[in-house]
């Protein structure tokens, strides 16, 4: 494994159990695989655009593999990464 995505859905922090036994986890992947890059996501610590029903029925557009256009181009503007609009 060459990259881990860990991501933190709770508010609760250091009280949270799911964080606890995730930091043991990760600290034995990082000992089994040095080269393992860890990215964390911090569900609460970022600003994430709102849900509305155009970007989710734009997600579905994308993983069809077709192309936005219109509204739902422009709903998804804010949150479409790695995938050119234009």
């Amino acid at each position: 494994m060459k990259k881990l995505l860990h991501i933190i859905a709770t508010p609760r922090g250091g009280e949270s159990r799911t964080l606890q036994v995730s930091k043991v986890f990760l600290e034995a992947l990082k000992n089994q695989n040095p080269g393992c890059e860890i990215d964390t996501l911090d569900l609460f610590k970022e600003t994430l655009p709102a849900l509305t029903v155009k970007r989710v029925d734009g997600k579905y557009i994308l993983l069809e593999g077709k192309d936005l256009t219109g509204e739902f181009r422009t709903a998804c503007r804010a949150i479409v990464v790695n995938r050119p609009l234009s």
